[in-house]
């Protein structure tokens, strides 16, 4: 269209700056939106806020240490790997998915263990980037109990079936979240909708978010590889690991 198509690619162009410009505002004033939140959740509710959130965290830690210590070694020994060799290579990428709280940033590390643990170049370089995006253990189990303690604290009772739709839903919303930081807080969204929980409890989660996100992403990672190893055996592939 010459010159006149020009004007609607300028037009687009001013459109994505735009929206550059408004989330980056957004993200700039987001963590102090939050610590205000959390300085008058404190103030409202006092030490029985605080003791709820240490109650939280301490319950989503454990229940992510035993999915990863029982079920990633049952995991891996049914793969035809010792759970101690799986967990003395996964150490570093847990590590840094712990600190980054990124499953995109540690791929390269999750391969590196993956070919320590004798996984084909074939196997990991397929499932780990497939894993990353869509295989995460810790923010499913991170969305299921962050919608039951936002249940409790505002005393709305769930049905059988309702906890049925919590769990799904956390399957499904952990599949959708994206690989950065943060992405599970997104997700809770639909989680609380599909059981009719307030969406105030999104910015209540927010608080503590920055410490439950960097555990299920250690978790999510480490999945992505005791799966790898598990699929390789099921392909026919054999482990030859490194000491």
């Amino acid at each position: 269209m010459g010159e006149r198509g020009r004007a609607v690619a300028r037009f687009l162009e001013l459109g994505s700056e735009l929206s550059i410009r408004i989330v980056r505002l957004i993200m700039y004033y987001a963590p102090v939106a939050v610590f205000c939140y959390a300085a008058w959740l404190i103030s409202q509710y006092g030490p029985e806020m605080l003791k709820a959130y240490a109650s939280f965290l301490g319950v989503q830690y454990g229940f992510s240490i035993f999915h990863f210590i029982v079920v990633y070694s049952i995991i891996v020994t049914l793969g035809g790997l010792s759970p101690l060799t799986y967990f003395k290579h996964q150490l570093t990428p847990f590590i840094v998915a712990f600190t980054t709280r990124s499953s995109a940033v540690t791929l390269p590390y999750n391969m590196e263990a993956a070919k320590r643990m004798g996984v084909p170049d074939e196997m990991f370089r397929v499932t780990l980037p497939i894993g990353a995006t869509v295989n995460m253990d810790g923010t499913a189990l991170y969305q299921a109990l962050s919608a039951l303690f936002i249940a409790q604290l505002f005393g709305i009772p769930l049905s059988p079936a309702q906890y049925g739709l919590v769990i799904f839903a956390a399957l499904v919303g952990s599949v959708a979240t994206a690989a950065i930081p943060g992405g599970g807080l997104v997700m809770l969204a639909f989680v609380f909708s599909v059981v009719g929980l307030p969406l105030e409890g999104i910015g209540i989660m927010a608080v503590i978010d920055t410490f439950a996100d960097a555990i299920r992403t250690a978790i999510n990672v480490s999945g992505d590889n005791a799966c790898t190893v598990f699929l390789t055996k099921i392909m026919g592939y054999k482990l030859t690991p490194t000491s």
